[in-house]
Protein backbone atom coordinates (compact mmCIF):
# COMPACT_ATOMS: atom_id res chain seq x y z
CA UNK A 1 0.00 0.00 0.00
CA UNK A 2 1.28 3.48 -0.86
CA UNK A 3 0.96 6.04 1.96
CA UNK A 4 1.41 9.80 1.71
CA UNK A 5 3.17 11.11 4.81
CA UNK A 6 4.69 14.36 6.01
CA UNK A 7 6.01 16.72 3.35
CA UNK A 8 4.06 14.76 0.72
CA UNK A 9 6.52 11.85 0.72
CA UNK A 10 5.09 8.56 -0.56
CA UNK A 11 6.19 5.28 0.99
CA UNK A 12 5.14 1.72 0.21
CA UNK A 13 4.42 -0.60 3.11
CA UNK A 14 3.68 -4.37 3.13
CA UNK A 15 0.13 -5.39 3.96
CA UNK A 16 -0.92 -8.80 5.33
CA UNK A 17 -3.68 -10.55 3.40
CA UNK A 18 -6.20 -10.25 6.24
CA UNK A 19 -5.68 -6.47 6.40
CA UNK A 20 -6.17 -6.19 2.62
CA UNK A 21 -9.41 -8.20 2.83
CA UNK A 22 -10.74 -6.02 5.68
CA UNK A 23 -9.74 -2.79 3.90
CA UNK A 24 -11.36 -3.89 0.64
CA UNK A 25 -14.57 -4.77 2.51
CA UNK A 26 -14.64 -1.29 4.07
CA UNK A 27 -13.93 0.65 0.87
CA UNK A 28 -16.51 -1.38 -1.06
CA UNK A 29 -19.20 -0.94 1.60
CA UNK A 30 -18.43 2.77 2.09
CA UNK A 31 -18.18 3.49 -1.63
CA UNK A 32 -14.63 4.83 -1.28
CA UNK A 33 -12.82 4.84 -4.64
CA UNK A 34 -10.13 7.46 -4.02
CA UNK A 35 -8.92 9.98 -1.48
CA UNK A 36 -8.93 9.13 2.23
CA UNK A 37 -9.35 5.44 3.00
CA UNK A 38 -10.55 5.76 6.61
CA UNK A 39 -13.31 8.33 7.08
CA UNK A 40 -15.88 9.29 9.71
CA UNK A 41 -19.43 8.00 9.24
CA UNK A 42 -22.45 10.22 9.90
CA UNK A 43 -25.62 9.20 11.71
CA UNK A 44 -27.13 8.17 8.41
CA UNK A 45 -24.39 5.60 7.93
CA UNK A 46 -22.70 7.51 5.10
CA UNK A 47 -18.92 7.91 4.90
CA UNK A 48 -17.83 11.55 4.84
CA UNK A 49 -15.36 13.06 2.36
CA UNK A 50 -12.81 13.96 5.05
CA UNK A 51 -10.23 11.83 6.83
CA UNK A 52 -10.19 10.86 10.49
CA UNK A 53 -8.68 13.50 12.74
CA UNK A 54 -5.66 12.81 14.94
CA UNK A 55 -7.91 13.07 18.01
CA UNK A 56 -10.26 10.39 16.71
CA UNK A 57 -7.35 8.03 15.97
CA UNK A 58 -6.03 8.64 19.50
CA UNK A 59 -9.47 7.91 21.02
CA UNK A 60 -9.85 4.72 18.99
CA UNK A 61 -6.47 3.50 20.20
CA UNK A 62 -7.28 4.05 23.88
CA UNK A 63 -9.96 1.36 23.96
CA UNK A 64 -7.68 -1.25 22.43
CA UNK A 65 -4.76 -0.15 24.63
CA UNK A 66 -6.84 -0.55 27.78
CA UNK A 67 -7.97 -4.03 26.68
CA UNK A 68 -4.34 -5.00 26.04
CA UNK A 69 -3.33 -3.71 29.49
CA UNK A 70 -1.19 -0.82 28.22
CA UNK A 71 -3.37 2.27 28.79
CA UNK A 72 -2.13 5.73 27.91
CA UNK A 73 -0.08 4.92 24.82
CA UNK A 74 -0.26 7.22 21.80
CA UNK A 75 -0.43 6.30 18.08
CA UNK A 76 3.18 7.37 17.58
CA UNK A 77 4.24 4.86 20.24
CA UNK A 78 3.03 2.10 17.91
CA UNK A 79 5.11 3.48 15.04
CA UNK A 80 8.22 3.69 17.22
CA UNK A 81 7.64 0.22 18.68
CA UNK A 82 7.16 -1.29 15.22
CA UNK A 83 10.44 0.20 14.02
CA UNK A 84 12.39 -0.97 17.06
CA UNK A 85 10.93 -4.49 16.86
CA UNK A 86 11.88 -4.68 13.19
CA UNK A 87 15.43 -3.67 14.07
CA UNK A 88 15.61 -6.10 17.01
CA UNK A 89 14.50 -8.91 14.68
CA UNK A 90 17.37 -8.14 12.29
CA UNK A 91 15.69 -5.75 9.87
CA UNK A 92 18.12 -3.69 7.79
CA UNK A 93 18.25 0.05 8.47
CA UNK A 94 17.56 0.86 4.82
CA UNK A 95 14.35 -1.21 4.87
CA UNK A 96 13.19 0.37 8.14
CA UNK A 97 13.96 3.78 6.64
CA UNK A 98 11.64 2.98 3.72
CA UNK A 99 8.98 1.70 6.12
CA UNK A 100 9.08 4.88 8.21
CA UNK A 101 9.38 7.22 5.23
CA UNK A 102 12.53 8.95 6.49
CA UNK A 103 14.46 11.04 4.00
CA UNK A 104 17.82 9.71 5.20
CA UNK A 105 19.08 6.63 7.01
CA UNK A 106 20.77 8.89 9.56
CA UNK A 107 17.33 10.05 10.71
CA UNK A 108 16.33 6.41 11.14
CA UNK A 109 19.46 5.72 13.21
CA UNK A 110 18.66 8.61 15.53
CA UNK A 111 15.01 7.52 15.71
CA UNK A 112 15.98 4.00 16.79
CA UNK A 113 18.87 4.99 19.00
CA UNK A 114 21.01 2.47 17.11
CA UNK A 115 24.01 1.03 18.92
CA UNK A 116 26.71 -1.32 17.65
CA UNK A 117 25.84 -4.97 18.34
CA UNK A 118 29.06 -6.90 18.91
CA UNK A 119 27.26 -10.08 19.97
CA UNK A 120 25.27 -10.52 16.76
CA UNK A 121 27.79 -9.06 14.35
CA UNK A 122 27.18 -9.54 10.61
CA UNK A 123 28.44 -12.81 9.17
CA UNK A 124 30.78 -12.99 6.21
CA UNK A 125 29.00 -12.21 2.96
CA UNK A 126 30.89 -14.94 1.08
CA UNK A 127 29.15 -17.66 3.13
CA UNK A 128 26.27 -17.47 0.67
CA UNK A 129 28.45 -16.68 -2.35
CA UNK A 130 26.59 -13.43 -2.93
CA UNK A 131 23.20 -15.12 -2.96
CA UNK A 132 20.25 -13.59 -1.15
CA UNK A 133 18.67 -15.59 1.69
CA UNK A 134 16.09 -13.78 3.80
CA UNK A 135 13.87 -14.81 6.68
CA UNK A 136 10.51 -13.02 6.82
CA UNK A 137 8.70 -12.86 10.14
CA UNK A 138 6.20 -10.50 11.79
CA UNK A 139 9.16 -8.55 13.16
CA UNK A 140 11.08 -7.95 9.95
CA UNK A 141 13.67 -9.55 7.69
CA UNK A 142 16.76 -11.40 8.90
CA UNK A 143 19.69 -12.37 6.61
CA UNK A 144 20.68 -16.02 6.87
CA UNK A 145 23.85 -17.79 5.81
CA UNK A 146 23.80 -20.98 3.77
CA UNK A 147 25.26 -22.91 6.70
CA UNK A 148 22.40 -21.73 8.94
CA UNK A 149 19.63 -23.06 6.74
CA UNK A 150 20.42 -26.50 5.37
CA UNK A 151 17.52 -28.22 7.16
CA UNK A 152 16.24 -25.51 9.48
CA UNK A 153 12.49 -24.77 9.32
CA UNK A 154 11.49 -21.19 10.21
CA UNK A 155 9.98 -20.91 13.71
CA UNK A 156 7.52 -18.24 12.55
CA UNK A 157 6.68 -16.30 9.40
CA UNK A 158 8.42 -17.73 6.36
CA UNK A 159 11.78 -17.88 4.65
CA UNK A 160 12.47 -16.78 1.07
CA UNK A 161 15.45 -17.99 -0.93
CA UNK A 162 16.55 -16.70 -4.31
CA UNK A 163 19.53 -18.18 -6.15
CA UNK A 164 20.24 -17.51 -9.81
CA UNK A 165 16.56 -16.90 -10.57
CA UNK A 166 15.35 -19.94 -8.60
CA UNK A 167 12.98 -19.08 -5.75
CA UNK A 168 11.86 -21.03 -2.71
CA UNK A 169 9.28 -19.93 -0.14
CA UNK A 170 9.21 -21.94 3.10
CA UNK A 171 6.48 -21.14 5.65
CA UNK A 172 6.65 -22.05 9.33
CA UNK A 173 6.22 -25.80 9.76
CA UNK A 174 7.93 -26.64 6.47
CA UNK A 175 11.44 -27.79 5.61
CA UNK A 176 13.68 -27.19 2.61
CA UNK A 177 17.13 -28.64 1.96
CA UNK A 178 19.62 -26.04 0.73
CA UNK A 179 22.93 -26.83 -0.87
CA UNK A 180 25.91 -24.58 -1.35
CA UNK A 181 26.15 -25.28 -5.08
CA UNK A 182 22.59 -26.36 -5.88
CA UNK A 183 20.75 -23.68 -3.96
CA UNK A 184 17.29 -24.18 -2.40
CA UNK A 185 15.52 -27.50 -2.84
CA UNK A 186 11.80 -28.35 -2.88
CA UNK A 187 10.00 -27.38 0.36
CA UNK A 188 7.54 -29.72 2.05
CA UNK A 189 5.62 -29.62 5.32
CA UNK A 190 7.03 -31.51 8.29
CA UNK A 191 3.85 -33.62 8.51
CA UNK A 192 3.91 -34.53 4.79
CA UNK A 193 3.13 -38.17 3.90
CA UNK A 194 6.19 -40.42 3.73
CA UNK A 195 5.55 -40.99 0.02
CA UNK A 196 5.79 -37.26 -0.66
CA UNK A 197 8.97 -36.63 1.35
CA UNK A 198 10.61 -39.70 -0.24
CA UNK A 199 9.51 -38.44 -3.64
CA UNK A 200 11.06 -35.02 -3.02
CA UNK A 201 14.35 -36.65 -1.98
CA UNK A 202 14.28 -38.87 -5.05
CA UNK A 203 13.46 -36.04 -7.42
CA UNK A 204 16.25 -33.88 -6.02
CA UNK A 205 18.72 -36.74 -6.41
CA UNK A 206 17.85 -37.05 -10.11
CA UNK A 207 15.33 -39.92 -10.03
CA UNK A 208 12.71 -38.88 -12.61
CA UNK A 209 10.50 -41.87 -11.66
CA UNK A 210 10.00 -40.39 -8.16
CA UNK A 211 7.65 -37.71 -9.46
CA UNK A 212 4.68 -40.06 -9.95
CA UNK A 213 4.69 -41.30 -6.37
CA UNK A 214 5.17 -37.77 -5.08
CA UNK A 215 2.10 -36.50 -6.94
CA UNK A 216 -0.02 -39.45 -5.84
CA UNK A 217 0.85 -38.89 -2.17
CA UNK A 218 0.15 -35.14 -2.19
CA UNK A 219 -2.65 -33.67 -0.04
CA UNK A 220 -4.26 -30.24 -0.56
CA UNK A 221 -1.78 -28.82 1.99
CA UNK A 222 1.05 -30.14 -0.17
CA UNK A 223 0.19 -27.65 -2.88
CA UNK A 224 3.23 -25.86 -1.40
CA UNK A 225 5.50 -28.60 -2.76
CA UNK A 226 3.70 -28.90 -6.11
CA UNK A 227 3.89 -25.13 -6.67
CA UNK A 228 7.68 -25.27 -6.43
CA UNK A 229 7.76 -28.27 -8.75
CA UNK A 230 5.94 -26.28 -11.45
CA UNK A 231 9.11 -24.31 -12.18
CA UNK A 232 11.58 -27.13 -11.45
CA UNK A 233 10.33 -30.13 -13.44
CA UNK A 234 11.24 -30.69 -17.11
CA UNK A 235 8.71 -29.20 -19.52
CA UNK A 236 7.13 -32.58 -20.48
CA UNK A 237 6.25 -33.24 -16.81
CA UNK A 238 4.86 -29.79 -16.05
CA UNK A 239 1.36 -30.62 -17.25
CA UNK A 240 1.02 -33.55 -14.83
CA UNK A 241 2.22 -31.40 -11.93
CA UNK A 242 -0.22 -28.60 -12.77
CA UNK A 243 -3.16 -30.99 -13.20
CA UNK A 244 -2.53 -32.49 -9.75
CA UNK A 245 -2.04 -29.00 -8.28
CA UNK A 246 -5.36 -27.90 -9.78
CA UNK A 247 -7.07 -30.99 -8.31
CA UNK A 248 -5.88 -30.08 -4.82
CA UNK A 249 -5.99 -26.25 -4.81
CA UNK A 250 -8.89 -24.02 -5.85
CA UNK A 251 -7.47 -21.63 -8.42
CA UNK A 252 -8.82 -18.21 -9.47
CA UNK A 253 -10.89 -18.24 -12.65
CA UNK A 254 -8.25 -16.28 -14.57
CA UNK A 255 -5.46 -18.87 -14.21
CA UNK A 256 -5.08 -20.86 -17.43
CA UNK A 257 -3.26 -24.16 -17.83
CA UNK A 258 -1.48 -22.87 -20.92
CA UNK A 259 -0.13 -19.81 -19.08
CA UNK A 260 1.27 -21.94 -16.26
CA UNK A 261 2.84 -24.45 -18.65
CA UNK A 262 4.60 -21.54 -20.36
CA UNK A 263 5.77 -20.29 -16.92
CA UNK A 264 3.90 -17.01 -17.18
CA UNK A 265 5.10 -15.09 -14.10
CA UNK A 266 1.68 -13.67 -13.23
CA UNK A 267 -0.01 -17.07 -13.52
CA UNK A 268 2.66 -18.69 -11.35
CA UNK A 269 2.21 -15.98 -8.70
CA UNK A 270 -1.57 -16.44 -8.79
CA UNK A 271 -1.10 -20.15 -8.17
CA UNK A 272 0.98 -19.32 -5.09
CA UNK A 273 -1.60 -16.82 -3.82
CA UNK A 274 -4.26 -19.56 -4.05
CA UNK A 275 -2.39 -21.53 -1.37
CA UNK A 276 -3.40 -18.98 1.29
CA UNK A 277 0.16 -18.61 2.58
CA UNK A 278 0.34 -14.82 2.13
CA UNK A 279 0.51 -13.43 -1.37
CA UNK A 280 3.61 -12.84 -3.45
CA UNK A 281 3.12 -9.06 -3.43
CA UNK A 282 5.02 -8.80 -0.13
CA UNK A 283 8.09 -10.58 -1.50
CA UNK A 284 7.96 -8.87 -4.91
CA UNK A 285 7.73 -5.44 -3.27
CA UNK A 286 10.62 -6.16 -0.91
CA UNK A 287 12.63 -7.69 -3.75
CA UNK A 288 12.10 -4.57 -5.88
CA UNK A 289 13.10 -2.24 -3.05
CA UNK A 290 16.17 -4.37 -2.28
CA UNK A 291 17.23 -4.32 -5.94
CA UNK A 292 16.76 -0.57 -6.20
CA UNK A 293 18.81 -0.06 -3.03
CA UNK A 294 21.55 -2.43 -4.26
CA UNK A 295 21.84 -0.67 -7.62
CA UNK A 296 21.99 2.74 -5.93
CA UNK A 297 24.57 1.58 -3.39
CA UNK A 298 26.83 -0.29 -5.83
CA UNK A 299 26.83 2.66 -8.24
CA UNK A 300 28.68 4.68 -5.60
CA UNK A 301 31.77 2.45 -5.83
Amino acid sequence: MDLVGKHGRVRTIPMPTWVKVATDAWTAGAGVADGYVFRPVNRGGQAQAVGLSEKVVWQLLQGYAATAGVPGIAPHDLRRTCAKMCRAAGGELEQIQLLLGHASVQTTERYLGTKQDLVHAPKRWDQTQGRRVTRFSPGGQTPLSASDSRRSPPPCGWVAFQVDGREAFIPAGATCATRKRGGPGIPYFDDAPAGLSRGVAGFESGDSAALGGLLAAARPRDGLTLWHLLTRVPEPDRGAVFDRFRDLVQLPAGVSRDAVLHLDARAIDQCWDALGLENTGWWRGWERKWSEWAVTTLSRF
